[in-house]
């Protein structure tokens, strides 16, 4: 078993809710579970636009929105393999958070494989309730 040393319920909360958004401070809180402490804002900051992209996909927003998530589409799985290199590439992201991405990947993996639609928004509320 591996214990993550972060909330990871925090972070997925935070992308649903795109807590960025919200100001500075909460952009700040976030970006310190996917980075650590020690990771100037500045440079951390640079994140936020692939943070803004991934969950508008994952958790869509307003009237009309297809909440299934197409995870058939290799677009998706290529944007998350991105966004994982680009929060790797320097070796500043916190470990436990490169563990649960490396995981994720997997995950979207099998679920591109299987052609799977799946209402995530939905499954969050069901995990976080």
């Amino acid at each position: 078993m591996k214990r993550i040393a972060f909330d990871a319920t925090a972070l997925v909360r935070g992308c649903v809710t795109k807590v960025w958004r919200q100001g500075d401070q909460q952009a700040r809180e976030l970006l310190a579970l996917i980075f650590g402490q020690t990771t100037p804002y500045a440079r951390a900051r640079k994140m936020l636009g692939t943070l803004e992209t991934l969950s508008s996909i994952w958790y869509p927003e307003g009237e009309g929105a297809e909440l299934a998530v197409d995870f058939g589409k290799g677009e998706l799985l290529s944007g998350l393999g991105e966004a994982i290199k680009k929060a790797l590439r320097d070796k500043m992201t916190n470990p436990d958070f490169a563990f649960v991405s490396r995981a994720e990947l997997g995950l979207h993996s099998l679920l591109y494989q299987l052609k799977a639609k799946v209402n995530v928004t939905a499954v969050w509320k069901r995990v976080d309730s």
